[in-house]
């Protein structure tokens, strides 16, 4: 079962999350956190954190960019960090992906966010077409 927060303390939702892409953001996060054993709490603390935690908060923004398409600029805002931070985590990543298990673990994140965001858009098609026909 997902425990994020394990009896700590609530996280601050930063206001960047309320904006478009931050749901995606707060997904990949969440993920992560499953498949690292990092609780959601020191993902989103505002230091840098354990070496564990920060390679956790850079395998997020990661998939991000990659399974979301998100800017630089964009995930910047909902991680709170800058874009050269992202563009460091990016690299940081693909380096590590030479690593076969860990390539692996990230090959099925990328596959499970990728569908739930694709159901995700397909739910926001068939409310579109709805509120269209409902508006004819």
């Amino acid at each position: 079962m997902f425990k994020p927060y394990m009896g700590k303390a609530l996280p601050k939702i930063p206001p960047a999350m309320l904006q478009p892409g931050g749901a995606r953001a707060y997904l990949a996060q969440m993920a992560v956190c499953e498949a690292f054993g990092v609780h959601l709490v020191a993902l989103s603390a505002e230091g840098r954190g354990k070496r564990r935690v920060a390679f956790a908060r850079q395998t997020a923004m990661y998939l991000c960019r990659l399974v979301f398409v998100m800017r630089l600029s964009e995930i910047a805002r909902c991680f709170g960090r800058d874009r050269t931070t992202i563009a460091h985590a990016l690299s940081r990543i693909e380096e590590a992906r030479e690593d076969a298990a860990f390539d692996a673990k990230l090959r099925l994140l990328e596959v499970l966010l990728h569908e739930i965001g694709s159901a995700d858009t397909e739910e926001r098609k068939a409310d579109g077409r709805e509120a269209l026909h409902d508006s004819l």
